[in-house]
């Protein structure tokens, strides 16, 4: 595999000529710049992409930590960040977790070698300790309510959109109110089951738990 110095060799020009056209510099001679493409092409040169991520400091590459992709909630915020993504030039690397401990962790190793740029958090299994060990490596965004001034947070605010859901129904005309959830623990499982029981109170039902679905008793 040809390099650098090699076309600078076909070429006959500096390494430092032949680095200033891989570039796009200005300042290059019309006669060099076109010595140095021509001696790209016979030689097949390919670029080392890993250098030249490594040289620009940046791989514009997003990594997508996502528990489920077929689940239609994160389908849908992973159809947003991909839009924007592309219109900002970068790309997605999308890692599945299954909340599997293992895999999280891997992904941070990943941000840590300089593999992606930043890391958007859907959902995790991992403790927030876990991730600030990483943020010296780059920029974590949390989708869920984090008071911590080191990551960046975006989330819905679970209990208040619970609250209208419920009152929507209940004015539809509904009692026997009931829902599932995909995890009993966290935080915005917790601010969901917080308005469903307050919501019931309004209505004087009460509940009972049975796996992760809640229902009424009867």
């Amino acid at each position: 595999m040809s390099n650098i110095r090699d076309i600078a060799q076909a070429a006959k020009v500096s390494v430092t000529t032949v680095s200033r056209v891989l570039n796009n510099h200005p300042h290059v001679a019309k006669e060099k710049r076109e010595a140095v493409l021509q001696a790209i092409q016979q030689l097949n040169y390919r670029p080392n992409i890993n250098a030249v991520h490594l040289s620009r400091g940046k791989t514009m590459v997003v990594g997508i930590l996502c528990p489920f992709i077929n689940h239609s909630y994160y389908a849908a915020l992973l159809e947003g960040i991909a839009e924007k993504a592309h219109s900002l030039g970068y790309k997605l690397m999308i890692i599945q977790t299954y909340y599997q401990r293992d895999i999280e962790l891997e992904a941070l190793e990943m941000l840590k070698h300089k593999q992606m740029d930043s890391l958007i958090v859907l959902s995790r299994i991992l403790s927030l300790n876990h991730y600030e060990e990483y943020l010296s490596y780059g920029r974590i965004v949390m989708c869920e309510k984090i008071e911590h001034k080191g990551f960046q947070s975006i989330y819905i605010d679970q209990y208040s959109a619970f609250q209208c859901a419920f009152e929507f129904l209940v004015q539809k005309g509904h009692e026997n109110i009931g829902y599932s959830t995909g995890r009993e623990m966290g935080y915005s499982s917790n601010q969901r089951e917080k308005a469903y029981i307050e919501g019931l109170a309004t209505i004087n039902q009460n509940i009972k738990k049975n796996g992760y679905l809640l229902t009424l008793f009867s």
